[in-house]
């Protein structure tokens, strides 16, 4: 069995990751609380939270980890917490 790969995340890689959180979050059970369920029409409300969101963390090390070719995780963590500018505007504050 092959061990995955960890590597710095890139922008090319969005279309991927978003999918891979989608996915991750569907059952997750804030996620869950707040969409209504965890069926096809919460993975697509998943998939457009994190397509909005995803470019807008804040600053950190993200990286993913790749399988096979395919990705199959991500993490993001920052030292600090302050909210982008981005972000700001998207939470209209």
């Amino acid at each position: 069995m092959t061990e995955p790969l960890v590597e710095a995340y890139n922008d090319e890689q969005h279309g991927q990751v978003v999918e891979v959180l989608a996915e991750a979050y569907l059952t997750n059970p804030i996620n869950v609380a707040v969409l209504g369920g965890a069926g096809p029409e919460q993975r697509r409300q998943n998939r457009a939270i994190f397509e909005l969101t995803l470019p807008e963390m804040l600053p950190g090390t993200k990286l993913v980890a790749i399988h096979d070719g395919a990705i199959v995780g991500f993490i993001h963590w920052v030292s600090y917490c302050r909210p982008t500018q981005g972000l700001v505007r998207l939470a209209g504050i």
